[in-house]
């Protein structure tokens, strides 16, 4: 089971007396019950804490007292902070529209330095008002940066364009550096937070009359050295190190998914980090939209709205992928063509910066919502156009990455065939939209329960649960798992939550689908494409659950069923003491 913690924001007026007194801005409630994800076999170690909003800084604090390995989830509500994850995490909003962190402008919003860290679901607004500051030196004159902080060049060679400079505080050295005129070097150790963030950038040297002279300018992260402020700076080291909304430095294997970036200099940079995975972000109304540097590289971006990025929506000067293999990203400013509509420009997007291409650049914004079924160029309706888009599809004559066979593979056989173009040709002829209509009356030995599925949201689980019920697989099978306020789990055939039906299916996410009160959906190991035949309903909004199961339904009748049944006396594992058995799960058509 995995550790359940709450954190909250103090708010003004409501602190207890026994809090009261010592005049705390923050709280943290360790939780009584401990509670064990969903799950068909098997759950996971880490412990979960549970964010909300209020005075002070609830999400750092979380950040703070976890551990790696652990989950944080962040209630909907405006966080004003600015955090630094320095340990292996997952960061997760509840609901990108409403999980808002607004930054105060002089700091990233989000800096991660840690590796194996997962930040997905907010909405990240107002890291834009960076300063910077400029000086010029002569050899061995000291730049008093504050709290005994000093950068020292030891020696300009004019010549060659070069500075020593060496970083020290009180006589000690923490770092020097040989650097040439357009350098810039980060004074830092970043997994030691007792250490300072100093970036160094060099402008030129030149001969004086008396001593060589170097032109430098510096910006000092003061979150990481108490009471030292934040300096002034130029815009030429802006361009170098930007103030991002999400920022990963030195930071590897790392997900950044599902967030919205604006109104920042920079939406998402990434310095000396590689490996990372970036797709379903928008960054929009920023200076910079996404920004690779410092030797940054095998980073995979793809899915990433970018628009309306004032300097650059894309820059990229290291070695990176910017598509899937089949999909890339929207950028705002592609004037490519799509002569066959399949939502793919015909000529690649050059990344400014350096040698990236984006070889299959999206010609719409991209959406998570999962296509129509039929629906293959993206218009919101099944015309004879999607048929034959299918048929160059069965040929081979166009890619098919898993969004395209989701919405072209309408019989379910796992591949684009001419039978498929059939059927789209069909559909378009009777303007009838399929997997889109179905309500399940599931009949219990406490009562029925009739579920509204939702097969335009979410059109493979819905498949998936259409063909077990129409094979008889769930009649008989027992509720196996029942937690009062929670959820009543079944559909595993051995009764103890270890079986499925013999095949998995992938995760299907839709936005709109939300783990509200009377939710059906599909339970799973640690996985993500382990769901199989167990499925659960929620007694209860369980929104903590969002964006981790797939949701594909909701009970429209029989609440009160669902509510007794999650009421029984449970034993070991919380299975029902006596059976509570699914007779039979009816498909009707949605009037």
């Amino acid at each position: 089971m995995r550790r359940i913690w709450t954190v909250l924001g103090m708010h003004s007026g409501i602190a207890s007396a026994g809090l009261g007194g010592f005049g705390m801005t923050r709280m943290l409630m360790v939780a009584a019950a401990l509670v064990a994800m969903l799950a068909a076999t098997g759950v996971g170690a880490g412990a979960e804490w549970h964010v909300y909003p209020g005075e002070g800084t609830p999400i750092q604090d979380a950040v703070d007292g976890a551990e790696a390995g652990d989950t944080i989830y962040v209630h909907a509500g405006t966080y004003i902070e600015n955090l630094v994850v320095r340990k292996s995490l997952a960061l997760v909003g509840e609901n990108r529209g409403a999980t808002v962190i607004d930054g105060d402008g002089s700091a990233d919003i989000i800096r991660v330095c840690a590796d194996g860290c997962t930040i997905r679901g907010f909405t990240i607004v107002g890291a834009d008002d960076c300063e910077w500051a400029e000086k010029t030196l002569v050899t061995g004159e000291v730049w008093d940066i504050g709290g005994g902080f000093v950068l020292t060049p030891l020696q300009i060679d004019v010549e060659g364009e070069k500075v020593w400079l060496v970083f020290t505080r009180d006589g000690r050295e923490y770092d020097s550096r040989v650097m040439s005129v357009g350098d810039a070097h980060t004074f830092t150790d970043y997994k030691n937070e007792d250490a300072p963030v100093i970036l160094c950038y060099v402008v030129g040297v030149f001969k004086g009359a008396e001593s060589n002279h170097v032109q430098i300018k510096y910006v000092l992260f003061g979150d990481r050295v108490s009471g030292v402020d934040t300096g002034v700076f130029t815009e030429e080291t802006a361009e170098l190190w930007p103030i991002a909304g999400i920022k990963l430095g030195y930071a590897d294997s790392n997900i950044v998914t599902d967030n919205e970036i604006r109104l920042c200099n920079c939406g998402i940079h990434l310095q000396s980090s590689d490996n990372n995975i970036l797709t379903a972000n928008t960054a929009s109304d920023n200076n910079r939209g996404i920004s690779i540097r410092g030797s940054s590289n095998n980073n995979t971006l793809y899915q990433n709205n970018l628009i309306n990025n004032t300097d650059y929506n894309a820059y990229d000067e290291c070695t990176n992928t910017w598509d899937s293999g089949s999909a890339g990203n929207y950028y705002s400013n592609y004037n490519g063509t799509d002569t066959d509509g399949d939502g793919i420009g015909d000529t690649p997007y050059s990344i400014p910066g350096g040698s990236s291409i984006d070889r299959f650049p999206l010609m719409h914004p991209w959406t998570d919502t999962p296509p129509q079924i039929g629906d293959l160029n993206g218009d919101d309706q099944v015309t004879p156009a999607d048929a034959a888009i299918a048929l160059q599809l069965a040929a081979g004559g166009s890619s098919c990455d898993p969004t395209m066979l989701a919405a072209a593979d309408v019989s379910g056989d796992d591949r684009v065939t001419s039978l498929d173009a059939l059927m789209i040709l069909q559909v378009a002829a009777s303007s009838t939209t399929p997997n889109e209509n179905w309500n399940a009356v599931i009949e219990t030995s406490m009562g029925t329960v009739t579920v509204e599925l939702y097969g335009h949201q979410a059109p493979n689980t819905t498949a998936n649960f259409i063909e077990l019920v129409e094979s008889g697989f769930y009649d008989g099978l027992i509720f196996h798992r029942v937690i009062d306020g929670f959820v009543i789990q079944g559909g595993c055939p051995n009764g103890d939550g270890t079986g499925g039906s013999g095949r998995t299916i992938e995760l299907e996410i839709h936005p709109d689908l939300t783990h509200v009160d009377g939710a059906i959906a599909m339970a799973r190991s640690a996985d993500p494409a382990s769901a199989s035949s167990q499925f659960y309903v929620c007694d209860g909004a369980q929104h903590m659950l969002d964006g981790q199961y797939a949701v594909f339904g909701g009970v429209i009748d029989g609440m009160g069923v669902v509510r007794a049944i999650a009421e029984v006396t449970t034993g070991s594992n919380n299975k029902p003491v006596e059976d509570v058995v699914i007779i039979k799960i009816s498909i009707t058509d949605r009037e």
